[in-house]
C-alpha cells in the first residue's frame, strides 16, 4: 500500500514519448513484506517491481502555471504494475525509438529473489510502444538468463581462463546502456580475475 509508506520510490526514467515515468518501488517494511526498514545500498535482496506512471496532466498543470492559465484538476491515471511476478526488479533503462516509434524496456531482475545480500540477476526486456507510453506485458522476454553455477553456464559462451561466464552481478545498469541501433546492450559483472606471466 503505498499511500502508508510501506515503499520507498527511486531509479525514475521518463518514457520515450515523456508522458509517464518509470520507476522502482522497493519494499521498504511496515506496509509490505518486509519486517522492517533494510538500507538500499548493500541489501539488494529487498523486494523491488517496476511500475509506470502517467504523468501527462501533471505536466499540463505545470505548463498553466508557467504559462497563467487555468487547467483542471485532473488527476493522472493509476499507476501500473510491470514485474508483477517477480521478487526483485530494477534499473530500467530504454533502448532508442525505432522508426515505427517503439523501443525497449530492460530492466535487471531475479524472479525468485535471493537472500543473501547481492546475488545473480537476468536481464529482461519488454516491448515498449513509445508513441502511447505503454508497456505490451505479454511481450516480456529473459534477454541473459540467471547463472546458477558457472560451470553450467552456456558453452558456448565466452571465457576468461577456464571461467565460464558467472551471470551478471551489478546494481545497475549503465545510465547510457544501449548501442546507437538499439540492437546491443553493454553492461559491466565481476568475472573473477587471472593472472598471467
Amino acid at each position: 500500500d503505498n499511500s502508508e509508506g510501506g515503499y520507498t520510490f527511486g531509479q525514475p526514467v521518463f518514457t520515450p514519448c515523456g508522458k509517464s515515468v518509470v520507476y522502482v518501488a522497493w519494499d521498504a517494511g511496515g506496509g509490505g513484506s518486509m519486517p522492517r526498514r533494510l538500507g538500499s545500498i548493500y541489501c539488494y535482496q529487498r523486494p523491488a517491481k517496476l511500475y509506470s506512471s502517467s504523468i501527462t496532466h501533471l505536466l499540463e498543470r505545470l505548463s498553466s502555471t508557467r504559462d497563467n492559465e487555468s487547467v483542471g484538476e485532473k488527476d493522472d491515471k493509476d499507476f501500473i504494475c510491470l514485474t508483477q511476478d517477480d521478487r526483485l526488479a530494477r534499473s530500467p533503462r530504454f533502448s532508442p525509438k525505432t522508426s515505427d516509434g517503439n523501443c525497449k524496456l530492460v530492466y535487471l531482475c531475479n524472479t525468485p529473489g535471493f537472500d543473501t545480500h547481492g546475488g545473480c540477476m537476468e536481464l529482461h526486456s519488454l516491448d515498449w510502444n513509445a508513441l502511447t507510453g505503454s508497456a505490451d506485458l505479454k511481450s516480456r522476454r529473459v534477454v541473459v538468463k540467471e547463472v546458477r553455477l558457472p560451470s553450467n553456464s552456456d558453452a558456448q559462451m565466452e571465457k576468461i581462463g577456464d571461467m565460464s561466464f558467472p551471470g551478471i552481478f551489478t546494481n545497475q545498469l549503465p545510465t547510457d546502456c544501449f548501442s546507437e541501433d538499439g540492437k546491443t546492450v553493454y553492461i559491466t559483472t565481476q568475472w573473477g580475475s587471472i593472472s598471467k606471466a
